[in-house]
């Protein structure tokens, strides 16, 4: 969009009845439109001149240079959500004019993941949004379940050899194998797991369990519940949001201000618990069972990261933290 600079005595002046447009829970993968509606409230010529964005998802642009007085135009937008699944988003455009001030027009909302394979379609049939119309929050069809903030979901995740080479380190709570875990927060009414899973981000729980299931159709979860810590817990998930952005530790370093699954929990609670260990480290072990031989899969793994193996360096695996003895363990159900 080409810039316009000007100056003038005029006195134009935009006026919306809303700024904000919350889209709630939107599917990515969709591009969606959006309208901001205004009126030219001023006695003088309302002259356009730039819409600028607060990132690359978002674009805008004016429908018309010249909005006389009295008269009604608007600003158009288009959100792109390919690459943000599992977030919330709050963007912006700063829309710029001969008026005595900017305008700032905000678009927020959850971008919910796409599941692989799945028909891209908004839960709500919708794919344009306007500041005129009844704002609606999305409903996203979820399941609830019997979680709550600072629980700590563990997951028998089924990625192939990565998983297969986490799970056979150490056994999980109840026998069973853990590679993933991830931290309950509360956003808004919605129950959401802020987790380490390509990078740090906020994800659906509803999202979260469909990712591995048992023969019966069962999510492979278990629920981790401090037993006697609940401020603590209600802390630990209000920090877990601070998270979200960092990068994941693909070199499983407590050092590098990354996060693996783990990790990401550890440092939550521990930062809630005054900055002392929650719970407990252990020496990193990359050795097939029963072996003293680095099994070939971190072998080609470090290799590729150009690092040595960590082999005893501190560090912890979701199935070591599920056999915590400061949690409870409660099996996932549907309410």
């Amino acid at each position: 969009m080409l810039c316009i600079s000007f100056e003038s005595i005029a006195q134009p002046k935009i006026t919306l009845t809303e700024t904000t447009i919350d889209v709630g829970e939107i599917l990515e993968g969709l591009d969606y439109d959006l309208t901001w509606h205004f009126k030219n409230a001023g006695d003088s010529v309302l002259e356009m001149g730039c819409v600028k964005t607060s990132g690359s998802i978002l674009t805008g642009e004016y429908a018309h240079k010249r909005v006389s007085p009295g008269a009604e135009s608007k600003i158009t937008g288009k959100l792109t959500t390919t690459g943000w699944g599992g977030q919330p988003f709050r963007k912006s455009l700063l829309v710029q004019s001969n008026s005595k001030e900017d305008i700032l027009l905000v678009v927020k909302g959850f971008i919910r993941e796409a599941p692989i394979g799945e028909v891209q379609k908004p839960a709500s049939g919708k794919t344009s949004f306007s500041n005129t119309e009844e704002l609606i929050t999305q409903a996203s069809g979820a399941t609830s379940y019997n979680v709550q903030p600072g629980d700590i979901l563990f997951q028998d995740l089924d990625c192939g050899a990565a998983c297969d080479a986490i799970e056979s380190v150490t056994e999980g709570a109840n026998g069973m194998d853990f590679s993933h875990c991830g931290i309950v927060v509360q956003m808004g009414n919605e129950m959401m797991v802020v987790e380490a899973y390509g990078a740090v981000k906020v994800t659906p729980v509803d999202s979260f369990l469909m990712r591995s299931k048992d023969a019966a159709g069962k999510p492979k979860v278990l629920i981790g519940r401090l037993k006697d810590e609940s401020i603590l817990a209600d802390e630990s998930a209000e920090i877990a949001k601070g998270y979200v952005g960092k990068e994941y530790d693909e070199s499983f370093d407590l050092k590098n201000d990354k996060y693996y699954c783990s990790e990401l929990v550890y440092e939550c609670f521990k930062v809630a618990n005054k900055n002392k260990p929650f719970f407990q480290l252990n020496k990193m072990t990359f050795k097939a069972p029963r072996t003293e031989a680095i099994m070939p899969f971190w072998m080609d793994y470090f290799k590729k990261l150009d690092k040595a193996v960590p082999e005893g360096k501190p560090g912890i695996n979701p199935g070591a933290m599920s056999r915590s003895d400061k949690l409870q363990i409660i099996a996932l159900q549907s309410l």
